[in-house]
């Protein structure tokens, strides 16, 4: 008899194991339990983005920095005010400390797709590494992305503000756009990317209007050991130093086959295209915004410090007061093959 007792107990015991399976199983295959719309996160099947609650839960979730994502819809943002990045935000918001969050290392296609409305406003508080990303690390890939109607408002003290992103470091950047307004008032803003550090930008473009202090431009504001191919930008820039309608400031980078349109106001290194570049090359491009500084002022370029400048024109209206020229304000550098002409 008591045999016969551990065997019903032992036949109840695996019931209830299969039944817990069954359950697990059921589970793991219900869409309404899914962490996201689809998708387990590699690259043969990323996790789908569809809407808010997609977005804001890789926003909240650092383990997954390094997975796959694929939107599949348009995102309208509006109601959603950041006070950081939404994705991959600066955990430090001392200026000058860098990034010291969990960048994002993944791949973000957007499939063409936009987010909307992306409204960051960090009131009192001095917050770095602004942009849909705050830091698009080592690897990591965003591509296929629209970002419209942006409005990012920094503080004084904000470093490194972006429409996409706001520090991109050895990442890489393809057929992404911004439009909207963004105000960086510190250190590396710019309309899609606020400082690219051996990361690529191309084929992609910002109509943001842009208001910067130092290093800002219409596409990037900060350069380093970068390369910035077939882009573009046609919003306003304005800003204090090194400010240009495509990009700011560039160290040891390369520009090639870009241009700019937007009107560019500084104070000192003030470019249509560039504010300044100290080595690397800027290759065909152009620009035919109006220019308007101070020192240092020119309709392509603010200054060249060293470096080289191919096979580029501008063609916007330029004043200024010291050292100021049709196509550049001042240069170290060498200016091979290019031309300034007034429409």
């Amino acid at each position: 008899m008591e045999i016969v007792k551990k065997q019903e107990f032992g036949e109840v015991t695996l019931m209830k194991r299969a039944i817990f399976a069954l359950l697990v199983i059921s589970a793991c295959s219900d869409p309404s339990l899914a962490k996201y719309s689809g998708g387990s996160g590699d690259a043969g099947n990323p996790y789908q983005i569809a809407n808010i609650a997609d977005l804001l839960t890789l926003a909240n979730d650092v383990n997954d920095y390094d997975k796959c994502f694929l939107m599949t819809a348009d995102i309208n943002m509006q109601g959603q005010v950041f006070m950081t990045a939404c994705i991959a935000p600066d955990t430090d918001s001392t200026p000058g400390s860098g990034f010291n969050g969990t960048p994002f290392t993944g791949a973000f296609d957007g499939d063409n797709h936009s987010i909307v409305n992306l409204t960051i406003n960090v009131g009192p508080n001095s917050k770095c590494s602004l942009g849909l990303f705050g830091c698009i690390g080592q690897g990591g890939l965003v591509k296929n992305t629209g970002i419209e109607d942006v409005n990012i408002a920094g503080e004084y003290s904000s470093d490194f503000v972006g429409g996409l992103c706001g520090y991109n470091y050895y990442g890489s950047i393809i057929n992404c756009y911004s439009t909207g307004s963004i105000a960086g008032n510190h250190y590396g803003a710019g309309g899609l990317c606020g400082y690219n550090r051996n990361g690529t930008i191309t084929d992609s473009f910002s109509n943001a209007a842009l208001n910067g202090g130092w290093n800002a431009g219409g596409l990037c504001g900060d350069i380093a050991y970068g390369n910035i191919i077939n882009c573009y930008s046609t919003g306003n820039v304005s800003g204090d130093s090194a400010i240009g309608g495509l990009f700011g400031y560039s160290h040891d980078s390369n520009i090639s086959d870009c241009f700019s349109t937007g009107q560019v106001t500084g104070t000192t290194e003030t470019g249509g295209l560039f504010g300044a570049i100290n080595y690397g090359s800027i290759s065909n491009c152009y620009s035919t915004g109006d220019v308007i500084g101070i020192n240092w002022t020119g309709g392509l370029c603010g200054v060249i410090f060293n470096g080289n400048v191919i096979d580029c024109y501008s063609t916007g209206q330029t004043s200024g007061v010291e050292a100021t020229g049709g196509l550049c304000g001042q240069s170290d550098g060498n200016i091979i093959s290019c031309y300034y002409y007034s429409q």
